[in-house]
């Protein structure tokens, strides 16, 4: 199965970007002091953890060269 190589670009772009959320919000959590912006936080980083498992997956895998 060929993949084009700007969708393999974008997922890692996607990638890439999902992570850096998930740095600053857990950087944002441990320097704030207000519990609820502390849930909400929480909230937000469960639901850019699952949406970064997602794009994971969306990367596609290269077949070796003996195939």
């Amino acid at each position: 199965m060929a993949v084009d190589p700007y969708t393999r670009c974008r997922i890692i772009a996607m990638n890439g970007i999902e992570v850096e959320s998930i740095m600053f919000s857990h950087q944002f959590n441990r320097h704030t002091d207000v519990p609820e912006v502390k849930e909400k936080l929480a909230e937000v980083r469960r639901v850019e953890q699952q949406q970064q498992k997602a794009i994971n997956w969306l990367t596609p895998v290269t077949r070796p060269p003996w195939r």
